[in-house]
Parts: structure tokens; C-alpha cells; sequence
């Protein structure tokens, strides 16, 4: 790691365990950045391969905080684009189930509502998959 730059680990009081990264940027700017490593081994490489990002003019916290690309707009987003923003940025996150989401979708889901706006799915359109969604 480099001089301007240090990891330390923060322990909650319900035994939490979180591993950030204080760094400095080539502008002189101090940030602090919670790192997604899993265990004390994980967390000096992710670490290293931050200070030579940072090394290289770069600002994780930054590009972490910048707004995504633009994409369809809300109105005229579709079921089907919805269904892939979920696999893509949180079904992988649930612990168990994430493996069947994407053939549910394609299965059940998408035949029937994927071309429909978002804004336009209705109550009605939910029922063949019973009380639950509708």
C-alpha cells in the first residue's frame, strides 16, 4: 500500500466485521472506503489493487458515487428491462434461489408481461400467479 494510505478493520458491537480502506487522492482529497472483502486474507489484496488504481489517477469513491449510465427511461421501461436490472444487480446477492430467478423470469414472467411498460402493468396482469402478486 502505498504512504498516503491505510486498512483497518471496524468491528461492530454485534460482531460485525468490516474492512475499510483510507486513501488519498493525487488532488490531496481524504476518503474512506468500506471494502467488500470476505476475510482477513481478502482484504490486503483488494487493498493493493486499489493503492495501484489510485496510483494510476483514479478515484474508486468516485466512480463508486458517479450516476449510472443513462438507460431507457423510467416511462419507457419495460418489464423485461427491469427483470434484467434484477438479476444482474440483486438476485446474485440472495443467499439462496438466485440460481432459479433468471429461468423463472424467462419461464413465466417475460412470455406474458415482458413487453408491457412498467408503468402499465396493472393488478389484472399479476393474477395468473395468484393473490400473492396480485
Amino acid at each position: 500500500m502505498g504512504p498516503n494510505s491505510r486498512l483497518w478493520c471496524r468491528l461492530s458491537h454485534t460482531g460485525a466485521v468490516a474492512f475499510v480502506f483510507d486513501y488519498q487522492t493525487r488532488s490531496g482529497q481524504r476518503r474512506r472506503l468500506a471494502l467488500d472483502a470476505k476475510n482477513i486474507g481478502e482484504a490486503p489484496v483488494l487493498a493493493e489493487a486499489l493503492t495501484l488504481w489510485i496510483d494510476n489517477s483514479a478515484d474508486p469513491l468516485a466512480e463508486r458515487k458517479a450516476p449510472a449510465p443513462p438507460g431507457p427511461s423510467d416511462q419507457q421501461r419495460t418489464v423485461a428491462d427491469l427483470a434484467r436490472a434484477y438479476v444482474a444487480n440483486h438476485s446474485a446477492l440472495k443467499r439462496t434461489g438466485h440460481r432459479r430467478d433468471p429461468m423463472n423470469l424467462n419461464k413465466h414472467v417475460l412470455p406474458h408481461i415482458g413487453t408491457f411498460k412498467v408503468r402499465d402493468v396493472k393488478p389484472m396482469h399479476l393474477a395468473p400467479w395468484g393473490p400473492v402478486l396480485a
